[in-house]
């Protein structure tokens, strides 16, 4: 129940469907919550009129290391399956967590889709290693905000 009231504060578009798939979302959830299972429970969910995608942590991310690494393997699942659908024109990945969500307005760090393909390509190549991908991803985030009450 918690998650779906939460999945309701999101303001699910399904105009947006159509570039991130609800089978899709599923996929890079899973993926995400395998790798991170033990510091969050995470949701993939098409952005709310935007040609966006929007990572939540249902929970509050309770540090810096964690939120980098949370951000690096969210940046990199949703970049891959991008990759592998490259007809998708989506164009920015919202992140967030619960804290950041309930705030008036809500707050989110924002990564254009472009660099998490290109990161996601590269540490997948062994042209970048995974500390300089991490770093990348984190020094590339626009601290946005964004009202949802409207």
């Amino acid at each position: 129940m918690k998650r779906l009231l939460f999945v309701s504060g999101l303001l699910l578009c399904t105009s947006a469907l159509g570039q991130l798939s609800q089978a899709a979302a599923s996929a890079a959830t899973q993926q995400i919550n395998a790798i991170m299972k033990d510091y969050t429970d995470t949701l993939v969910t098409p952005a709310s009129g935007s040609d966006g995608v929007v990572v939540v942590s249902l929970k509050v991310l309770q540090s810096e290391k964690v939120a980098k690494l949370w951000t690096f393997i969210a940046a990199t699942a949703v970049g891959k399956y991008f990759n592998d659908h490259p007809k998708f024109s989506v164009k920015e990945v919202w992140f967030s967590d619960a804290a950041d969500l309930k705030a008036r307005p809500a707050r989110y760090a924002v990564l254009q889709l472009e660099l998490a393909k290109r990161v996601q390509a590269q540490v997948y190549a062994g042209t970048m290693t995974l500390e300089e991908g991490q770093t990348k991803v984190w020094s590339s985030l626009v601290r946005k905000t964004k009202d949802v009450s409207k």
